[in-house]
């Protein structure tokens, strides 16, 4: 079994939004003595069915988005600790500017919604620039992957890439979903000599249509509903487990998640509303 950890921030300081330096580094330890943890590499090879399980659970560390204090302050900690990461990309959000060693208090403690609607005016300094980025697949701890270029809620509330829109018809969808895919590889490939091989979707949201779409694609694919990860699963739709700033709570999950028969009875009982099938029907 294996349990993908989805991260966002990481800040010297507790935050609402993030999970502070602190705090990283005692979940690590405590993910270092019950788990064993994979690369981005591994992570493909065992859903392909090339990796055996072994003993210990596997774990395997995702971030989503880009953010700058993931170049900041969690690259130095992976490193120290030598571990690698997968780095989820809005391609929406790539700009040049220099590599930052440091950045005001103003920038890093915008919410997720501050700083979203400070990129749509033209302000993407909460994000990892083009150069950052670069340093960041360069020091060997990151794998940069697709997370999409419109990063962006659309109707019913959910990421537009997740479903039709304003009576766009499914033929329409899947070629919009299929662009904005391939631009965000593309932008990634040629800008920063990045290979992509997985798909994140934006806030976990996604529907039956899409997840067809990028099949044919053949792009590993996560959402974030909660859940473990079995060996050959590459072709499903693979879950993910949000980390939370709460101790406890992040205790609860690794224990679950951990053990076959809690991670299948959570999968029965526990569901999060990341599809959007009901908006589809009837296109």
């Amino acid at each position: 079994m294996l349990m993908m950890l989805m991260y966002h921030r990481i800040l010297p300081y507790e935050h609402p939004q993030a999970i502070s330096t602190a705090q990283f580094n005692r979940q690590l330890d405590y993910l270092s003595k019950h788990y064993r943890f994979l690369t981005p590499e591994e992570v493909i090879a065992y859903t392909k069915g090339e990796l055996a399980d072994s003993s210990k659970p596997y774990a395997a560390l995702s971030f989503d988005d880009g953010w700058c204090d993931n170049h900041l302050f969690a690259t130095p900690i992976l490193k120290e600790r030598h571990l690698r990461a997968i780095l989820a990309v809005s391609a929406g959000y790539l700009y040049d500017a220099p590599v930052r060693t440091t950045e005001s208090p103003e920038i890093l403690n915008r919410s997720m919604d501050e700083a979203q609607k400070a990129a749509a005016a033209g302000d993407f300094r909460s994000y990892a620039s083009l150069q950052e980025l670069q340093a960041m697949a360069d020091s060997g701890v990151w794998r940069l992957e697709a997370h999409g270029t419109a990063h962006i809620k659309g109707e019913g509330n959910c990421s537009s890439l997740a479903v039709p829109q304003h009576n766009e018809s499914l033929e329409a969808y899947r070629n919009r979903l299929k662009e904005d895919i391939t631009h965000c590889r593309t932008q990634l490939l040629e800008k920063l000599n990045v290979q992509t091989e997985m798909f994140f979707w934006p806030w976990g949201h996604w529907s039956a249509p899409g997840y067809e779409t990028v099949k044919e694609m053949g792009l590993l694919q996560f959402t974030v509903a909660k859940g473990s990860i079995k060996k050959g699963s590459f072709d499903q739709l693979l879950p993910r487990v949000g980390v939370s700033p709460r101790w406890k709570k992040f205790r609860k999950n690794c224990f679950v998640f951990r053990h076959p028969v809690l991670a299948a009875l959570h999968d029965l009982f526990h569901t999060e509303k990341v599809c959007f099938n009901d908006i589809v029907k009837g296109i």
